[in-house]
């Protein structure tokens, strides 16, 4: 089991940006090394971008991806819904672990999801972008 962690490229509108070429990069060493699982941890977009998004989805899609927004996600006023909508979080099980992703975009976390975090076991993972400051509250 080979998992990758991508976080906080900000990708902006521009496809060679750094950002992008590096992320392309990136891409095909998951795929020599083969990485089978990606988990993007938010801020993928610069200003939530919805082609840009759609594009870093297709990218990925060599891999099982899974994936928890960030709040550049939400930063543009016209694409907030969209992703607030289309995000729902994950869990997803590997090599005898879970992995839980949680959207905190606004540094908050739902009561329902605070419910599946008490029911964690030693050496499961939680994915979140934001800092929240406490699962038990």
């Amino acid at each position: 089991m080979k998992i990758a962690f991508i976080c906080d490229t900000h990708l902006p509108n521009n496809t060679s940006s750094a950002q992008d070429v590096y992320l392309t990069k990136i891409i095909e060493k998951m795929k020599e090394d083969g990485i089978e699982t990606v988990i993007s941890v938010g801020d993928i977009t610069a200003f939530g971008q919805k082609e840009i998004f759609a594009t870093y989805l297709d990218d990925l899609s060599a891999f099982d991806h899974h994936y928890v927004i960030g709040n550049a996600e939400v930063r543009d006023p016209n694409t907030k819904d969209y992703f607030l909508e289309t995000s729902k979080g994950f869990l997803i099980k590997r090599g005898g672990r879970r992995f839980w992703g949680v959207d905190t975009p606004y540094d908050k976390i739902e009561e329902c999801d605070r419910e599946k975090a008490r029911s964690l076991s030693d050496g499961d993972v939680i994915v979140m972008h934001n800092y929240v400051e406490s699962l038990e509250k």
